[in-house]
């Protein structure tokens, strides 16, 4: 096993860990669960989340839906505050180790051995398998609630850590003028490298509104093709193979 498939297995390891303490200390507090229902609906889909007075049924109910994981623990994060736990200290001891976890293995993983990796670790948030729907398919993967966002680019990446998908989103989520943490990363193909995020499906319109004028953003950042929803809303155009065959005319 190499260093890109252990890192990512000791991180998962600490976020389930993160999730276990956390609900654990939150089952200790006194809870308004109808405050943090209608929390909750406002933040993930209404059908994912239970009217459940057991904060045990509602973690589940979450990670079923996948809609937080070892990369996409901000809902957790979230969930704190709303409860009025993030006082508390064991608990904020918690969410800044595993901040601080996570920033090392982000800056310390290069993405070209998490590539290299995902041959033989199909679980990678690499993708190399089809999108097959699974059954029953968890609201991550159904466009009802969220749309893909894939940028396809032409970087090599040589160099560049894990950290360089987190500072490309924040500037992604700028551009198309969404808040930072609304993204869920998805997976990342092989091949011409494709980056894909999960985004909620009724912020849609406001990608393809700012899409056709972001050809500076994607010339800068080397995106070659943006698709939404597995539809193509921005092409790089091909001007220099295009004069090439005009000069071979």
């Amino acid at each position: 096993m190499g260093f890109a498939q252990r890192s990512r297995q000791t991180i998962e390891g600490k976020f389930a860990i993160l999730l276990m303490n956390t609900c654990r200390k939150l089952r200790g507090r006194p809870i308004n669960f109808v405050d943090l229902h209608t929390f909750l609906v406002s933040y993930f889909p209404q059908e994912c989340i239970p009217k459940s007075s057991d904060i045990n049924e509602i973690f589940d109910a979450i990670s079923h839906h996948k809609l937080w994981d070892y990369w996409n623990y901000y809902p957790l994060e979230e969930i704190v505050k709303a409860v009025d736990a993030a006082n508390d200290s064991d608990i904020s001891s918690l969410i800044k180790t595993y901040k601080r976890d996570l920033e090392s293995y982000k800056v310390t993983t290069k993405l070209i051995d998490l590539i290299a990796a995902a041959d033989s670790d199909s679980d990678s948030i690499l993708d190399t398998s089809s999108e097959e729907e699974q059954v029953p398919q968890p609201a991550r993967h159904n466009q009802r609630y969220y749309k893909s966002l894939s940028h396809k680019l032409k970087t090599k990446f040589t160099h560049h850590t894990l950290k360089y998908i987190d500072n490309l989103w924040n500037e992604c989520a700028d551009l198309y003028n969404l808040p930072p943490h609304v993204a869920l990363l998805d997976h990342i193909r092989k091949g011409c490298v494709s980056i894909v995020w999960l985004v909620p499906s009724h912020l849609a319109p406001q990608i393809l509104s700012a899409a056709p004028h972001s050809s500076d953003f994607y010339h800068k950042h080397e995106i070659t093709r943006v698709e939404l929803g597995g539809k193509c809303i921005y092409q790089e155009e091909e001007v220099f193979h295009i004069l090439c065959l005009i000069i071979h005319l």
